[in-house]
């Protein structure tokens, strides 16, 4: 998905804003906007990995301006006992790795 975008990705949000050949741009929060489109073009499953870019303002060591991440949009007809389980058994697969591991907050 395109990280260089004529406007905001998420409503509310700041963003890094710059000039691009004469006209204002933005760096992509999101590649939501474009999974959507993706699963209303009938792709059932997309995903990216890839870099956000997030303007907060805060200068803590929790907040990152610039990072990789994970995205994920699936379409679910049925079956939303097995979307569930699967969400619970994702988190306690995430906090039992974290445990496991000396992390830095």
């Amino acid at each position: 998905t395109p990280k260089l975008i004529a406007g905001s990705s998420e409503g509310g949000a700041a963003v890094f804003r710059l000039d691009y050949n004469g006209k204002p741009a933005c760096l992509a929060q999101s590649p939501q906007l474009h999974k959507q489109m993706s699963i209303c073009a009938d792709f059932g499953r997309v995903f990216e990995i890839g870099p956000v870019f997030r303007a907060e303002n805060s200068l803590t060591h929790r907040h990152l301006c610039e990072f990789t991440g994970l995205d994920v949009e699936m379409e679910i007809k049925n079956h939303y006992f097995e979307v569930h389980l699967a969400d619970l058994k994702f988190w306690v697969f995430a906090f039992e790795i974290a445990e496991g591991q000396d992390l830095i907050y």
